[in-house]
């Protein structure tokens, strides 16, 4: 590629030559605002009009509904027959009615490339709309004339419209079919890929259809600034992908390249939380400790106003991996996202998602499980769980199962994430699920110190307090509660407490608890 002309481009001065190669070579790797900015430093007269189409294109791409009219304008006036449903598809995302009409007209014209374009254009309108269902026929009556790119988007369209009928594995297949049609036909159009593998292996890793993306090349060279985000989505399910098969170096070097994909603090902090977990299932519990505190610095450093969806279910995904690791740092993060201000903007984000619910209920039965509360942390990750299991994603259930059983203790979770992991016998989630709970007793493992903190922690006593007493630090009495909590095999104090009383070791022989400490053993009188 030119770097002198992109130069230019970006410092606004005007390119004296054409360098289509230049503009190809952006569009291609998905360097689609370098793209815009490079085509409109062209002369308009010494622009080609692959060059018109390629910009008007990259305008959608962006958002930019004027910067592709002005493209469409010039490309109708060069004789671009793709000029209206790219025109119309912009003027009705301005809410201009015109710009339907225009998207149906192009229907009717006898080239196939323009009916091919109309019909994604209308389709992804009704899709956005919540619609997708009733675009559906328009989508496959065109299948049968449809070639290269047009196929290749109308394929991609069918999978969103199955996506949102909650039919993954016909979703899965269409997507599969994009790809290959993307192959064969010579595309050149890495965000497009990327999307492409993304939507197909977040299927795969939700629904464990460990084979959706076989056959299809995942390998990509230097990625432009677009498409860098849906690469990272795609390598980072990729890498659950190849946990799921048990291919436990692979996951780790794909974790990693997705480390280096990603381009804001929260989603640098989403790859550190994948590397953390990699670890916690290894048994490396120190090294998935020093990438969850990684994390923890980039989720602070993140401006949250301005973050979308995906960045904002970062929070999420390290608070749930911090509970199962180090139940003391989880909770700060799910209380900003569950702040009024940004759990509003999250809604907004997820409108009309189904998975919000789910997602939401989650975070909020974790919180609870913090804090203590065992009853409404229950019943919290319970609503997930069903809600996991309504839209068929697999994965998500098996692990809130999983959560749930750490929670309470009770079996029948463990006995439903285990019916889950069959279906992928060489992956952690198999092992996990098939592994026994240990035996709760207070042994030997606990060295007098630990005992006096238990004690104290039992009397509803906090770190803080704790610390105070015995004159230890605050960071200390939590390491030796961590270590407490390991011992006792319970991740809450209220589960702590409850295990203390079952096994006699609140009281001495004969003796009963005092109305003031048994009222301070109440969990909702526990402090974290």
């Amino acid at each position: 590629m030119n770097e002198p002309v992109l130069r230019l481009a970006r410092d606004g001065i005007r390119v004296p030559q054409p360098g289509q190669q230049v503009l190809d070579d952006l569009h291609a790797r998905g360097d689609v605002h370098a793209a815009v900015l490079v085509a409109r430093s062209f002369p308009a007269t010494l622009r080609s009009p692959s060059a018109h189409r390629l910009a008007g294109r990259a305008c959608l791409v962006l958002g930019d509904w004027d910067g592709c009219l002005g493209f469409t304008r010039l490309m109708r006036d060069g004789g671009d027959v793709l000029w209206e449903p790219l025109e119309g598809y912009a003027r009705a995302q301005q809410g201009f009615a015109v710009g339907r009409d225009q998207l149906n007209r192009a229907l009717a014209s006898l080239d196939c490339e323009v009916v091919a374009e109309a019909a994604y254009r209308l389709a992804l309108l009704a899709w956005a709309d919540g619609r997708g269902a009733d675009a559906l026929p328009l989508v496959e009556q065109t299948h049968a004339t449809a070639t290269g790119r047009g196929l290749c988007l109308l394929q991609m369209m069918q999978g969103w419209i199955e996506v949102q009928r909650l039919r993954y594995p016909a979703a899965a297949r269409c997507f599969r079919a994009a790809l290959e049609t993307y192959q064969q036909a010579g595309v050149r159009d890495e965000w497009q890929r990327q999307r492409l593998l993304q939507a197909a292996s977040v299927i795969g890793m939700e629904t464990l259809d460990l084979g959706v993306l076989r056959g299809i090349d995942c390998e990509h060279g230097d990625l432009g600034h677009e498409a860098r985000e849906p690469a990272f989505f795609a390598t980072q399910n990729r890498g659950w992908l190849a946990l799921l098969c048990g291919d436990q170096l692979g996951a780790l070097g794909l974790f990693q390249s997705a480390r280096a994909l990603a381009g804001t603090p929260a989603l640098i902090a989403t790859a550190e939380v994948n590397i953390a977990t990699y670890h916690r299932l290894r048994g490396a519990q120190q090294a998935a400790r020093d990438h969850l505190e990684l994390a923890r610095v980039h989720l602070r450093s993140q401006t949250w106003k301005t973050a979308n969806a995906d960045e904002r279910i970062a929070l999420l995904e390290y608070a749930v991996e911090a509970y199962l690791l180090d139940p003391f740092t989880a909770g700060e993060m799910l209380t900003r996202y569950q702040s009024i201000e940004l759990r509003k903007l999250s809604r907004l984000a997820f409108e009309r998602d189904p998975r919000v619910g789910a997602v939401e209920a989650l975070a909020s039965g974790v919180l609870e499980a913090i804090q203590g509360r065992v009853a409404s942390a229950q019943a919290l990750l319970e609503r997930s769980a069903s809600a996991w299991h309504a839209l068929g994603y697999s994965l998500k259930e098996a692990t809130t199962n999983l959560v749930l059983h750490r929670v309470t203790g009770e079996s029948r979770y463990l006995d439903q994430a285990r019916r889950i992991g069959r279906a992928v016998p060489q992956s952690w989630l198999a092992r996990d699920a098939e592994v026994a709970p240990a035996p709760r007793s207070e042994g030997a493992v606990l060295g007098v110190a630990q005992k006096r903190v238990m004690r104290a922690i039992c009397e509803g006593k906090t770190s803080r307090e704790i610390a105070q007493q015995f004159g230890k630090s605050v960071h200390t009495v939590r390491n030796q509660t961590l270590s407490i909590y390991r011992a006792m095999n319970v991740h809450t104090r209220s589960a702590l407490v409850a295990e203390c009383a079952r096994l006699g070791l609140l009281t001495g022989p004969g003796e009963q608890p005092s109305a003031h400490r048994a009222d301070r053993l109440r969990p909702e009188r526990l402090r974290a």
